[in-house]
């Protein structure tokens, strides 16, 4: 009896890095290509226009994949931010020649809608390119939003959201990003007012303020506010 096609050695090491970025499409680097396997393949092939083949074809359960050139990637990742998908780059992270058995890969960057793009065609009008809403107990909501061409970083806090609401509509951002809990509840109130904008949901510990990775000056004063928590998931 064949192995099945998602028992390779390769394959498990895709679906482990997969389960890290299940909300993203996965870049894996093998040699010149970085190669995109299972529901990555079928839904970046269509929408990169490049053909959507098979691995390990004689097999019952053959791993639908695609794929580009190394050089050619940024175009391609650049493509699927604007369509509102985050990009996983996954590197071979260790020399092939001196690795013993499956050479080691890791994700070293995240594209994501909101911080991807060519900045001579960046709109002026659109200055804001990377914002977060954090809905809060007491009916208190915090906003935070990121200019990713000047880095301007400014967050704040509102009684109503529907106050902030109307602000993320004249930010104009590219992606807003959500607690994960609220998501079903304010992708419609987004989709009204932000129709352009990705939303992506991010985990409640994504806005932890005191697990925030990075620290600009003003955030101390925030860090246990609406405002710090959207900040957190900004800086995060």
């Amino acid at each position: 009896m064949s192995r099945s096609a998602l028992e390779t050695p390769m394959m498990r090491q895709y679906l482990a890095i997969k389960a890290r970025h299940p909300d993203a499409i996965v870049f894996y680097r093998m040699g010149d290509f970085y190669e995109m396997f299972l529901r990555d393949a079928e839904l970046a092939a269509p929408l990169l226009d490049i053909a959507l083949t098979t691995r390990d074809r004689g097999k019952p359960d053959a791993v639908p994949m695609c794929g580009v050139p190394v050089h050619a990637a940024d175009a391609h990742v650049k493509r699927l931010a604007e369509l509102g998908h985050r990009v996983a780059i996954c590197e071979q992270v260790e020399d092939a020649g001196q690795a013993r058995g499956l050479v080691r890969r890791e994700v070293v960057e995240v594209i994501t809608p909101g911080l991807s793009g060519d900045p001579e065609g960046l709109d002026a009008r659109r200055e804001l390119s990377l914002a977060a809403l954090f809905p809060a107990a007491g009916g208190v909501s915090g906003l935070a939003a990121l200019d990713a061409s000047t880095g301007s970083f400014q967050a704040t806090s509102a009684d109503s959201e529907a106050e902030l609401l109307a602000e993320l509509e004249r930010i104009g951002p590219r992606e807003v990003l959500v607690p994960a809990p609220e998501r079903e509840r304010l992708a419609p109130l987004l989709a009204a007012r932000l129709p352009a904008a990705a939303l992506t949901a991010l985990p409640r510990e994504a806005f932890d303020a005191a697990a925030a990775p990075a620290a600009p000056d003003g955030f101390a004063a925030l860090a246990e506010t609406p405002a710090g928590c959207a900040a957190a998931a900004v800086l995060r």
